[in-house]
This record gives structure tokens, sequence and C-alpha cells, in this order.
């Protein structure tokens, strides 16, 4: 049973988690970034790369939000991805050496509850 002081409650904001990738960067080749907005994911991608230059794509667009009205963070993706052994980027915490099938793998876990990493 959770514990109902962990859930966060549902929000007015449209809490997303989106993934993208640096396509024309050796360093981050088979590289995912996963992090978590709850504005515009295109505009948000956008502050991260602007003063880089650097070509991005962006993977996938997911709601953070579960059936229940509570939400979730990149961070909860994050640890099902380190619990299912993908490797992190050494200069980045949030890029995960996995495949954009494991990353929605991840977020089906998170939203439905089916791994406990408490």
């Amino acid at each position: 049973m959770t514990d109902p002081s962990l859930i966060t409650s549902r929000t007015q904001d449209s809490p997303k988690i989106y993934a993208f990738i640096y396509p024309d960067v050796p360093s981050h080749k088979g590289y995912i970034k996963i992090g978590y907005t709850t504005r515009s994911v295109r505009q948000r991608v956008r502050e991260i790369t602007k003063t880089s230059g650097l070509n991005y794509r962006i993977l996938l667009t997911e709601s953070a939000m579960r059936n229940d009205g509570s939400s979730f963070r990149d961070s909860d993706v994050h640890a099902v991805l380190r619990h299912n052994g993908f490797t992190q980027h050494p200069e980045g915490r949030e890029w995960f050496r996995c495949t954009i099938d494991d990353v929605k793998h991840a977020i089906s876990a998170v939203r439905n509850r089916e791994l406990d990493l408490s």
C-alpha cells in the first residue's frame, strides 16, 4: 500500500516526461536525455540547447500523470532505468544509454506503480 503522503497531488499544470538526443555529438551516441517539464517540451529543450548550438531530436513526449490524478517526475523514470541496469552518461545524470522503448517501459512502470524503489 502506498503511503498517501508520498503521492504527488493533482496539479493544474500539464506535466510531461520528454526524451531527446543529440544526433551529431559522438560522445552522446546511444544516450537519451530524459527530462520533465510543465511547459512546452519544444520550449524546454530549446532552453537546454540554445547556447550550445547543437542539433537535437525530440523522441518522446508523454504525460507525467497517473490515472488516479497524481503525477510523477523524471527522477522516478531515472530510478527505474538505473534499477534495470542502464548506465548514465559520465557527464550528465539525466542521460541514459538505452533505447526509446526502454524509456517507454520505464515510464509505464512508474505510471502503473509496477516497481517500488522506495
